[in-house]
């Protein structure tokens, strides 16, 4: 059972009279709880016990120089009870590109934080600008840094809640399947089912299909043809040829081979081999011959070199 606890979260740069200030406030707005106090720096290193604290306050204490690390974050979500709330004020950088400047948090950095960790409904209650002066006391901005951050620096306090569970706790889903009845299935079934006693089933298997055609059906089409014969007796396609014999007669202009023209030797030496032929002989580089023979390039020399 959860008692009626909460955690107050203080820093080590406060003065006594201040945190001491803030203890005796914090009694006053919720009496009936038993307040745990402790110091922001030592969080971490504490073991409180799971779902003790209905509430925690963190960086309420003046000055509010420290940020809450992703450790503390965790410490706080399992210290709270289930549907608790947590309330945190830490400074952050107005500015994403100035937080790499220090290590400071944007708006939207530190509500993801609290979002990873395990809060939800983060919402923010105020936000103050810091001056010259205050930021001059956070750890976490360097002395060169601050004259960069000047007018940049505010602290943001922000409610967060723990989710009405334990984190990592489990639930069985009641998952309810209807039964299928067994009667509409087969009636299904059947409905696709082919039964081999069917009576319009045998007509249909039983008809032949040459029975389907008619004698217009059979009759060869018959193709009007306009070409006439030419005086050797062979069709010659017409002008306005559609029966294709116009195509036909262009395909075989196109595969028509014409002969090689025949080489004549204006020496007469060509047969004898380079050393006796002209500058302008055919057969050049080509080896020698007999009169009248054909010259041949045989064996590898009509092959590449490189083989692919």
């Amino acid at each position: 059972m959860v008692d009626m606890s909460s955690l107050l979260i203080g820093n080590h740069l406060a003065s006594p009279d201040a945190q001491a200030a803030v203890r005796t406030d914090f009694a006053r707005a919720f009496p009936e709880d038993a307040v745990v106090f402790e110091l922001l720096d030592r969080v971490a290193a504490v073991s409180f016990s799971n779902s003790r604290f209905l509430r925690i306050h963190s960086g309420t204490v003046s000055p509010v120089v420290f940020s809450h690390s992703d450790a503390v974050l965790a410490k706080f979500v399992s210290a709270l009870a289930p549907g608790g709330e947590v309330l945190i004020a830490e400074p952050i950088v107005l500015d994403e590109k100035d937080s790499a400047s220090s290590s400071l948090r944007t708006f939207g950095g530190l509500l993801l934080a609290l979002k990873l960790s395990g809060f939800i409904d983060a919402r923010a209650q105020s936000i103050v600008l810091l001056s010259d002066s205050e930021i001059a006391q956070i750890p976490a901005i360097s002395a060169e840094k601050r004259i960069l951050l000047s007018g940049k620096v505010a602290v943001l306090q922000l409610i967060a809640k723990k989710p009405n569970y334990e984190v990592g706790a489990t639930a069985s889903l009641p998952l309810k399947f209807a039964k299928k009845n067994q009667a509409t299935i087969k009636e299904k079934i059947s409905i696709w089912k082919v039964q081999a006693d069917d009576d319009d089933l045998a007509d249909i298997i039983g008809i032949d299909e040459d029975s389907l055609l008619t004698e217009e059906d059979l009759m060869k089409p018959s193709i009007p043809v306009d070409c006439s014969a030419d005086s050797k007796g062979k069709k010659k396609a017409c002008k306005n040829c559609s029966c294709g014999l116009a195509e036909i007669e262009a395909q075989e202009a196109k595969n028509e081979v014409k002969a090689a023209p025949v080489v004549t030797s204006s020496c007469g030496s060509c047969y004898l081999g380079d050393a006796f032929r002209c500058s302008s002989c055919p057969f050049l580089g080509m080896p020698s011959f007999k009169p009248g023979e054909q010259v041949q390039l045989g064996g590898n020399l009509l092959k590449d070199d490189i083989a692919v």
